[in-house]
């Protein structure tokens, strides 16, 4: 027979038991709905915790994707409602209302949450466009900074870039570039060509920078001389390299850099146009020898390339060409005129002697209307896979 003093020490400690189960469980679900929520999963965040706030403004944000913006202005009152300073709440309750029509009731929600939502991307860009139309251009800018901060994606880059055109703002957003901020690298780079307009843009701020006393990298400069070639703008594209590079001439020759100085990691992504580019991997800096040279391997196309601006006249090209002694039969060496394509002149197809440098030259003629050339390293007539190493790359005019 059990004693009653037992009996209650087992009813205790099992209460105990139910009481501890419980709070693992409220503890398990509190976890799983936080997890859900940095997630950004709306429905298993209410399902595990419906009281939670967070997970109230997730899900309003959800119902605004479906449509529903009457269900989603009740469900941002009720995330506020649990917690009031939610800048997600307070942003899903103004687009809310801006889709139901209530313009007014909105432009005060979005007040709020443009105070509260340093960290949401969608409530910067509401303030940063509200900036813009105010003509306000110091608070744009810090909006725009906080935005890309937040969100440095393809899309909202974009978005700022776009908005950059009077230049109170384009100026007031250029002392921002200047502190150096994580999301410049991405706003000085971008997928394609850019329009004509978005175009004179970047060239603008990069003046500006210039003449802010912060002149720009060969890195941010890249892009847009870039795209200024591919659009044939060839003497802006001149102007603007030599704005803020300065570059000193090889002996014996009128451009630099034939001794492959910088890292290949700056060949593929952080120097201009106008220096030497290795754009695929193709080809790398080989250090083998005792000094630098470009690897060219049989792929097909381009494997390094630079343009380069020369005054009208007769000049020589000459570079050293060693490794598989049939190589020169598909790869080599070739110089086109940007303005219409048409090929200067190309390597020779000569074998090269194993194991031994060959010095080769060609000869280019450029004619007034031709203001870059472009010199091209890799596979530009058919054979086998080859190999082959180039160094010391020399233009020189010729009487």
């Amino acid at each position: 027979m059990i004693s009653p003093s037992r009996s209650r020490k087992t009813v205790a400690l099992i209460l105990w038991a139910l009481f501890a189960l419980g709070i693992a469980l409220q503890a398990l679900r509190m976890r799983i709905a936080e997890s859900a929520i940095r997630r950004g999963d709306a429905v298993t965040a209410t399902a595990a915790r419906p009281q939670n706030g967070h997970a109230l403004a997730l899900l309003a944000e959800h119902q605004l994707r479906e449509g529903k913006a009457e269900l989603a202005r009740g469900t941002s009152a009720a995330s506020l409602i649990r917690t009031p300073l939610s800048a997600v709440g307070s942003r899903t309750l103004a687009m809310s209302l801006e889709k139901l029509g209530k313009i007014p009731e909105s432009e005060a929600s979005w007040q709020i949450a443009s105070q509260l939502g340093w960290r949401d991307s969608q409530t910067q860009l509401w303030a940063m466009l509200r900036a813009l139309a105010n003509q306000q251009p110091d608070i744009f800018a810090m909006r725009a900074d906080a935005l890309l901060r937040t969100n440095n994606s393809k899309e909202a880059v974009a978005i700022v870039r776009r908005l950059l055109g009077p230049a109170p703002i384009r100026d007031a957003f250029v002392n921002r570039i200047k502190i150096n901020p994580p999301w410049r690298a991405a706003f000085f780079h971008w997928d394609g060509l850019l329009p004509p307009a978005e175009l004179n843009v970047m060239i603008e701020t990069l003046r500006e920078l210039g003449r802010e006393g912060t002149a720009p990298s060969r890195r941010d400069l890249r892009q847009t001389i870039g795209n200024l070639i591919a659009a044939r703008r060839f003497n802006e594209a001149i102007q603007l390299d030599r704005a803020f590079v300065r570059r000193t001439a090889d002996t014996g020759s009128v451009i630099d850099d034939g001794g492959l100085t910088f890292a290949t990691e700056d060949y593929r992504r952080n120097l201009t146009p106008f220096d030497w580019m290795l754009p695929t991997d193709q080809a790398t800096i080989d250090e083998s020898g005792g000094q630098r040279s470009i690897l060219v391997t049989a792929n097909g196309g381009i494997a390094a390339h630079r343009y380069v601006a020369l005054a009208p006249g007769n000049y020589e090209v000459s570079y050293e060409m060693w490794g598989d002694p049939k190589a020169p039969v598909s790869l080599g060496v070739t110089v086109r005129c940007n303005n219409d394509d048409r090929e200067l002149g190309s390597s020779d197809h000569q074998p090269l002697d194993s194991g031994q440098h060959s010095l080769r030259k060609l000869q280019i003629a450029i004619t007034p209307d031709c203001a870059i050339i472009h010199i091209m390293v890799g596979q530009f007539w058919p054979g086998t896979e080859q190999s082959l190493l180039v160094d010391n790359i020399k233009v020189r005019p010729k009487a």
